[in-house]
């Protein structure tokens, strides 16, 4: 507050004001009485400055100005006042600096709105914008109309890596003069950015040198795009939860809709146009669906989507219902997909656990105890689908709403095939369903001793934990014995490379197989209490049996 009757500040070779690295300071409202100041302003590395109000008193500036790194800063308000920044003496060979960066928080820069004239003397004048990541605007530098040198040095304007910058109408009072030397104008690496029409007045007086890259997908930044931004436009599209009004997406031309990914439910459109308030707007659907939006936002419903491509035409007109002049249309593109998948199968028990997993070539003996009773169940991708449709042998046994999807299971012997379909919905009103991408194996369920087909030498009396060795083995180790959750297993190398494992059920059951890694584990949770042998296949006729007990 001392400071608000301060007039001048000057120095000659270094910074005039230099406000740094204060931590609490929140606020820069006075300088009210500062008209002159000859040398640099500095306002950087203030964690917790949030607005700066102040300095609007200030017409002319001999230095430069950096505003930097101060991560709470939200706004720039003032310098209002202020006509002309030029270097600080005409001897000056490092030119002049405007510099904006490093602050987190900025949205918006509405200060320095009578700013007209960056004048580098002769060292060059150069405007910098860049690593604002809130940063959506700079309108208030939109009086800005020179940039200059008048001994021809090299000027130059960078707008980079502002991460939500939607416009640069801040660049919008630019105009190319003959006498200002050569000025590169570099607009990089701001992703969300798709609407340069602020320099359309700069390349319709001659300019050019302009540099566009990595900006919005889609357009919009192109000295052709550039070029008709004197026409009303649609310059990009918003995706948006209609109920929530949640975004989802923004896109430029088109995106991928998948209807087994809910965040896509309850869709509306939005579009954006240029400038931000129109006439009015109207949507096309697929040729045969039209709406009108005459005041901003301009948002569409849409109608529920199929899988396939469908298209929305925006086009934009400079009075309400869609009269006057018609600006330049823009159309979506949506490529609608449905990922819900059944990706395998399991065979479980009525207390739900896993029995085996059930492949295409299987067998299921129904005199093994543990399959008395028994059920099929379809694992999908998402876990989460509308329904599942389960077939046996092409027969639709049941449909299930809810997760998860399993069915009964008690075939006679025989060969088999089971399918399942899986489905999501799309219209509450008429149940409307579109399938996925299903799954169909074929398997035998055999009645047998269960004992007898096995290849293995099982000895149920034995203590010892080796049951049968073919050739030469270095033998196998798995632990602990007994077993709760998980069974470890470490096989010498003359198992040679992926040596298959099977574990079965005393009853010759195969209730596990996958071939071996290194140091590999096996879940052992899906296990009912018991006693159970590990076989380990490999090369050269090597085979090993141990015995474990699961807990």
């Amino acid at each position: 507050d001392a400071l608000a009757n301060v007039q001048a500040i000057g120095s000659f070779f270094d910074f005039a004001m230099e406000i740094s690295d204060n931590e609490v300071l929140k606020t820069l409202d006075n300088f009210s009485s500062l008209t002159t100041v000859n040398g640099d302003i500095a306002i950087t590395d203030n964690p917790s400055l949030e607005t700066i109000n102040g300095f609007s008193s200030i017409y002319e500036h001999h230095g430069s100005i950096l505003i930097f790194r101060n991560e709470a800063l939200k706004s720039i308000n003032g310098f209002n006042g202020l006509v002309t920044l030029v270097s600080r003496s005409f001897f000056e060979p490092s030119g002049l600096s405007f510099n904006i960066g490093e602050n987190k928080s900025l949205a918006h820069i509405d200060g320095f709105s009578s700013l007209i004239t960056l004048d580098g003397v002769q060292g060059g004048a150069f405007m910098s914008i860049f690593d604002n990541p809130a940063l959506k605007d700079f309108n208030g530098l939109s009086s800005i109309s020179t940039i200059r040198s008048i001994t021809h040095q090299f000027n130059a304007v960078r707008i980079t890596n502002n991460a939500t910058l939607e416009n640069i109408d801040g660049l919008s009072g630019l105009r190319h003069s003959i006498n200002s030397g050569l000025l590169e104008i570099i607009i990089t690496n701001n992703p969300l950015l798709n609407n340069c029409c602020g320099l359309s007045q700069y390349i319709s007086s001659g300019g050019g040198n302009i540099t566009f890259a990595e900006n919005g997908a889609g357009g919009g930044c192109t000295t052709e795009e550039i070029l008709v931004c004197g026409d009303q436009r649609v310059s990009s599209f918003t995706l948006l939860n209609h109920q929530t009004h949640e975004v989802i997406q923004h896109f430029q031309d088109e995106i991928t809709i998948d209807l087994a990914d809910p965040k896509f439910s309850h869709l509306m459109l939005q579009a954006n146009t240029s400038p931000q308030q129109v006439g009015s707007v109207e949507f096309n659907f697929d040729g045969h669906i039209r709406r009108t939006e005459n005041g901003f936002p301009y948002q569409f419903i849409l109608p529920q989507l199929t899988p396939g491509t469908h298209t929305t035409r925006a086009d934009v007109y400079s009075e309400h219902q869609l009269k006057g002049e018609k600006g330049i249309s823009r159309v979506a593109t949506f490529k609608v997909i449905n990922s819900a998948t059944v990706v395998s199968f399991d065979v479980v028990n009525q207390a739900r656990q896993t029995l085996m997993n059930l492949h295409d070539g299987d067998e299921i003996n129904i005199k093994d105890p543990a399959f008395k009773t028994f059920l099929f169940r379809a694992n999908t991708v998402p876990d989460h689908v509308s329904k599942v449709e389960l077939f046996l042998n092409n027969q639709l046994v049941a449909v299930e709403y809810g997760f998860p999807y399993e069915v009964y299971g008690n075939p006679s012997p025989g060969d088999y095939t089971l399918e399942a379909i899986p489905y999501i919905k799309i219209r509450v009103i008429g149940n409307e369903y579109v399938p996925g991408t299903s799954l169909k194996i074929s398997f035998k369920v055999v009645s047998e001793d269960p004992g007898s087909s096995s290849q293995l030498v099982m000895n149920d009396q034995s203590n010892e934990e080796e049951l049968l060795q073919v050739g030469e083995s270095p033998g196998v180790t798995i632990f602990p014995i007994p077993v709760d959750s998980e069974l470890f297993i470490k096989i010498g190398d003359a198992a040679g490379k992926d040596p298959l494992i099977t574990i079965r059920t005393i009853h010759g059951l195969t209730v596990y197989q996958d071939f071996y890694s290194k140091s590999q584990s096996i879940n052992t949770l899906p296990l009912q209490a018991g006693v159970y042998y590990l076989q380990v296949a490999g090369h050269g006729g090597f085979q090993k049996v141990v015995k474990f007990i699961k807990k």
